[in-house]
């Protein structure tokens, strides 16, 4: 940031915690990960790492069968027992705020 902003500048940058901050996209591929070593190799990728980084999307990867099987699946980890409705999860982000040096 201090090559690019004027100096005196406030500065900042945002990222999620994708190991463990974005919840609903954990259970998602934690549960996919048990149905099939496709998801378990993104899963490895996706969270083995500091950042994630954008790839192309799962679920278009898998056939109608496999598709199915995974969103009884990811239902019955999300709805737990519960009806279905709002569910809230936590999410976790790192920020950061600065000023760029004179």
């Amino acid at each position: 940031m201090a090559r690019v902003a004027k100096p005196g500048a406030v500065v900042g940058a945002a990222v999620w915690d994708a190991r463990g901050g974005r919840i609903a996209n954990r259970l998602f591929f934690d549960t996919a990960s048990m149905l099939d070593p496709k998801a378990r190799e993104r899963r490895a990728r996706n969270y083995a790492r500091p950042l994630t980084r954008p790839g192309a999307e799962y679920v278009r990867t898998l056939d109608q069968s496999m598709r199915a099987r995974l969103e009884f699946a990811v239902r019955a980890a999300y709805l737990d027992g519960d009806a279905d409705g709002p569910r809230s999860f936590a999410a976790l982000a790192y920020a950061v705020k600065g000023t760029a040096p004179p």
